[in-house]
């Protein structure tokens, strides 16, 4: 398979004029007259996280003839904005329009080329969701890492009652994310790295969480509209974005026979990021030879998963 290009950076400006930071990671057979990626997937990443956290995964599908698109939400990372906050869910909508816009190759006359394939995890998950079940071009695929569709742990109903009021009437008004770093892998280096990053956030307002709570109740109750091939990856054992809601989202798609499911039973959050991580990305490239197969690089196609011993999958319920 061919090796990948140094990453190159890019910015986009935002529609109340912030500035969000990027990269883009291409095969190195994807230059000038050379045979064109397999497929463009756009990445957003999750709450209180940057785009340089999934830097490595970049690599790797850039190894297998992808191109991938990385960028900071706004408020996050290396973009502009406050941190930890948004005003409405509509801003990130707009924002992931804007980027797609500025590096996803429009299609050639014949409305060929390379597919785009959306990819998110966590909130970056519950983003993309949103976006697409408004406007699902240009993609032609969804894959989903622990959408954050539901907290695991339960919130008392008096605690989304006083969000949105202070959402309302102090949007601004800030909290700890008391998000702990040993829920997202059992890898200790992965909790190690985080905990370091000055990158991370560790806070968030009430604006951001009362409109997290909206997009939650909406995407879950219009699920049954997408039409894209849905990929869902869930940690069995995630203790920040409930697994089993994520099980009843996938029973609530529309009937495609590209969808498919994959829970890692002893996984947490970031199963991207886990001990055993090479058999979700083997997962999520199977899936993309299926779901949008485009153009073969040179060295032909990637090669079927080896079949190995593996955590049965959880019984969907």
């Amino acid at each position: 398979m061919p090796g990948a290009d140094a990453p190159r950076p890019f910015r986009v400006a935002t529609g109340d004029g912030l500035e969000l930071a990027g990269e883009s990671h291409f095969p190195a057979a994807a230059r000038p007259a050379a045979a064109p990626p397999r497929a463009h997937l756009l990445l957003v990443h999750g709450f209180a996280e940057h785009r340089k956290r999934y830097r490595g995964l970049a690599g790797e599908l850039a190894g297998a003839g992808y191109a991938v698109h990385l960028f900071d939400l706004r408020g996050h990372g290396e973009s502009g904005g406050r941190r930890g906050h948004v005003e409405r869910f509509a801003d990130y909508r707009g924002d992931l329009a804007r980027v797609a816009a500025a590096v996803l190759p429009a299609p050639d006359e014949a409305g060929a080329g390379p597919p785009a394939v959306l990819l998110g995890h966590s909130l970056g998950g519950l983003i993309a969701l949103d976006a697409v079940l408004r406007r699902p071009e240009p993609f032609r695929g969804l894959a989903l890492s622990s959408p954050f569709l539901a907290s695991a742990f339960r919130l008392p109903p008096f605690v989304r009652a006083v969000a949105g009021a202070t959402a309302r009437l102090l949007p601004e008004a800030d909290f700890p994310a008391a998000l702990d770093p040993e829920g997202l892998s059992r890898d200790p280096e992965v909790v190690r790295r985080y905990r370091e990053d000055p990158l991370v956030l560790r806070r968030l307002t009430a604006a951001w969480l009362g409109a997290v709570l909206d997009a939650q109740a909406e995407v879950f109750e219009r699920a049954g509209e997408l039409r894209l091939p849905v990929l869902l990856l869930l940690g069995g054992a995630d203790p920040v974005a409930d697994p089993a809601r994520g099980r009843a989202l996938f029973e609530r798609l529309a009937a495609n026979p590209a969808n498919r499911l994959e829970v890692y039973d002893d996984f947490r959050h970031e199963v991207l990021n886990e001990l055993g991580r090479e058999w979700v990305v083997a997962d999520l490239l199977d899936w993309l030879s299926h779901a949008a197969p485009g153009p073969p690089t040179p060295g032909g196609p990637v090669p079927p998963r080896a079949p190995r011993a593996r955590p049965a999958p959880r019984p969907r319920r």
